[in-house]
């Protein structure tokens, strides 16, 4: 599920993993990013800053991640109600073996790479893969520079253009349309 979260958001996997049920914000329509699970073993767990100051940042959802943001409460909600509950650091993305400390970014990982050897998909990708898709779509999408630097959190845009801002190949087929669009009107 975190791989769901990750290419709709752009987050690192440490800042979704260290998400809180209070950096959701349905009204708002943002999730708050403050910090990001630096180390996980077993019940022991490392809350840190997360990269550098400008990834502190509000990151705006849609109506898709908000759905999916409430079932995951909703689950949680139905663990708890349970007596599943073995810690209470509201988090919002629980480690399935211990309820209520937060998802294990190496049991994530296992199962992203299962996930892509059964979909038979190159076995170099990682979650940080799909926050160079989420900025491939934003960039297709024709979305300001700006814009994606804020929503990643980068400190300037040169970052994000040498890293992230590969122009796609639909990109390069709508320039001379684009060009023709303008000189015509």
């Amino acid at each position: 599920m975190p791989s769901f979260y990750l290419s709709l958001t752009g987050l690192r996997i440490g800042e979704l993993l260290a998400l809180k049920v209070s950096d959701f914000d349905e009204e708002k329509k943002t999730i708050s990013v403050k910090k990001s699970l630096c180390r996980w073993v077993c019940k022991n767990y490392i809350l840190g800053p997360p990269k550098n100051k400008s990834s502190v940042r509000a990151v705006t959802i849609g109506e898709i991640v908000i759905k999916a943001i409430k079932g995951q409460l909703a689950w949680r909600e139905n663990k708890i109600n349970n007596g599943e509950l073995q810690h209470d650091a509201d988090f919002i993305f629980w480690s399935l073996k211990f309820p209520g400390y937060p998802a294990c970014y190496s049991r994530y990982q296992k199962r992203f790479e299962k996930i892509l050897k059964d979909c038979g998909l190159p076995d170099n990708l990682t979650s940080h893969s799909l926050r160079h898709t989420h900025v491939s779509l934003l960039a297709e999408a024709k979305e300001e520079l700006a814009v994606i630097q804020e929503r990643l959190g980068h400190k300037n845009d040169e970052i994000t253009k040498t890293i992230y801002l590969h122009i796609t190949e639909q990109q390069r087929k709508l320039v001379p349309d684009r060009f023709e669009q303008v000189m015509n009107s």
